[in-house]
């Protein structure tokens, strides 16, 4: 099993489901307190931030299943898995002591149009009784 600590565990969860620091500083205010529900006015005050694209963040983490809304609309912190809290933990861990590493993986990883250009590319398997080209 890997190692959630590794470096290489922290680049695949940044790379999976952090795309900008931003989200990843909303993402570690929530973990801080995870029983408090955040409103995203709340959020954009406490780290500077404009309140529309603090709430497209954290629309984000919810659909990455790393927060959760409840019905009158605060944001808090409950990761769908033991093991994205885990992965989470490690990323804190990791900016807490290597920031300008973790911005970095953050900021290496390719645009997403150019990643799904580079996967229309992808050889496939062909399916069994499939036609040939």
């Amino acid at each position: 099993m890997d190692d959630p600590t590794s470096t290489d565990a922290v680049r695949r969860f940044l790379h999976d489901h952090i795309a900008t620091v931003a989200q990843l500083e909303i993402l570690l205010l929530l973990q801080t307190n995870p029983h408090q529900k955040w409103a995203p006015a709340k959020v954009a005050h406490e780290l500077r931030a404009d309140s529309a694209g603090t709430e497209q963040q954290l629309k984000l983490l919810e659909q990455h299943a790393l927060v959760k809304r409840d019905s009158g609309g605060g944001y808090y912190y409950e990761p769908a898995t033991p093991e994205l809290h885990a992965a989470v933990i490690s990323v804190a861990q990791a900016y807490l002591v290597r920031r300008v590493a973790v911005i970095e993986m953050i900021y290496s990883k390719p645009p997403d149009s150019l990643r799904a250009f580079s996967d229309a590319f992808r050889l496939r398997k062909e399916e069994p009784g499939a036609p040939s080209r």
